[in-house]
């Protein structure tokens, strides 16, 4: 993996996490953390198509930052919030 296409998992996760949270507003997690967990979820997504050498790593990018963002926003309560 290159230092380029790491930046550009991250940036697809952090486009994923501001697009949550611009639908979300103010029933899902802050701005902040939204872009975060989805930067980081992108990233690990993508690390397991690189390290076998498969093809589309950023097809498992999206595919876990959604999925990782849809857990954070889901199983959250207003009295335990998350990353306050």
């Amino acid at each position: 993996m290159t230092l380029l296409s790491a930046l550009g998992y991250f940036g697809i996760g952090s486009l994923i996490g501001l697009i949550s949270y611009l639908i979300l507003q103010e029933r899902g997690i802050k701005l902040i953390a939204s872009v975060l967990v989805g930067a980081i979820g992108g990233f690990l997504g993508a690390i397991i198509p690189e390290f076998f050498e498969l093809s589309g790593a950023g097809y498992y990018c999206t595919l876990s930052s959604v999925s990782i963002l849809l857990t954070f926003n889901v199983f959250r309560t207003k009295e335990q919030p998350v990353f306050e």
